[in-house]
């Protein structure tokens, strides 16, 4: 990989190279609060349920999104957890996701809808900072197909490579132009430089620039932060900052992180906090079979109630109807 720099200790000031989260508070500037012993809100399960707690290993809580791995940790709460949990949701009387307002959603610079989660429906365009829906882009390539007559292979890869927002050729100038991003204090690009560096084995560097996107607002950078923590052995310290990346990524509107909250909690045997981070994963829209079994079943159990299941799934439905466009449903059919 072409080297593309350290970061500043101008800007960035954190004197450490490694995960260590607490070290952000040894700086004169620190945005990001100095996690607590235990990042994880605060819960009706009571202590002697959470000391039952047997903790999965880390790589497996970063990968629990299929269905069944999900649904498994279901099996492993001991009884009395389960019983708090149900006792804990026939005692409410107000919904506690009430007053909760999910983060709010950028919308595409063209189309302006909200942009999908999906990391996969949407595309970094590096030389403008702007991320365009891939609808938007699939719209682009049909109009030059059909202005483009026996030149329409050249026209398409045109397409592809030149930038809908501000027209610049991207051929071959991807990490150039993502270099550059980051130089000039984009969070996106400082983000994936610092994934260059984590792809190069460069762990240190990586996690500097990732620290730095963090700061300024990037929840991917956060969320990946947090995934890195879960992958270490030391289980007990770097689960509690994985939970406080997690947590940070999911106010920055990194809503994925909310499920990971979520397998992490249930885990524990935190029943009542797991089951409300997987509502606001699903009220955000997040697509996830997983996600909605985990809840039917919390429903079925009697860790949730009638009422906050069927509004979570009525939240859900609206924020995906929110994200959708007929452009976007025929890039998905098409990529």
């Amino acid at each position: 990989m072409k080297d593309v720099g350290t970061a500043p200790t101008s800007v960035y000031p954190y004197a450490d190279d490694g995960m260590d989260s607490n070290s952000l508070s040894s700086s004169s500037y620190s945005p990001i609060p100095t996690p607590p012993s235990s990042s994880i809100d605060e819960h009706e399960e009571t202590e002697e349920s959470r000391s039952q707690t047997t903790c999965t290993p880390q790589s497996e809580i970063s990968q629990n999104q299929n269905p069944e791995s999900m649904l498994s940790a279901f099996d492993r709460l001991t009884q009395e957890q389960k019983n708090t949990a149900i006792a804990s949701a026939g005692r409410r009387t107000d919904d506690p996701l009430k007053e909760w307002t999910p983060p709010s959603r950028d919308e595409c610079p063209i189309c302006f809808i909200p942009l999908p989660i999906d990391d996969k429906s949407t595309c970094y365009r590096p030389c403008c900072g702007k991320i365009i829906c891939k609808g938007c882009i699939a719209d682009q390539i049909q109009m030059f197909i059909r202005d483009s007559g026996d030149e329409m292979q050249e026209e398409m890869i045109k397409a592809l490579d030149q930038c809908m927002f501000c027209r610049t050729n991207m051929y071959g100038k991807s990490d150039e132009l993502n270099r550059a991003a980051a130089e000039n204090n984009r969070p996106e690009g400082m983000f994936r430089v610092g994934q260059l560096y984590l792809a190069d084995e460069k762990k240190q560097e990586g996690i500097k620039w990732l620290k730095r996107a963090t700061v300024l607002g990037c929840g991917k950078a956060a969320e990946k932060i947090g995934d890195l923590h879960l992958e270490d052995e030391n289980s007990d310290i770097h689960e509690t900052q994985a939970c406080f990346y997690f947590n940070k990524a999911a106010e920055l509107g990194r809503v994925q992180a909310y499920v990971k909250l979520g397998n992490i909690e249930l885990d524990r045997g935190w029943v009542a906090s797991a089951m409300n981070n997987y509502r606001k994963a699903a009220i955000c829209g997040i697509k996830d079979p997983g996600l909605v079994q985990v809840l039917k079943r919390g429903f079925m159990v009697g860790y949730i109630t009638r009422e906050e299941y069927f509004s979570t799934l009525y939240k859900h439905y609206k924020a995906n109807d929110e994200m959708n466009s007929k452009s976007r449903k025929r890039a998905l059919h098409k990529w």
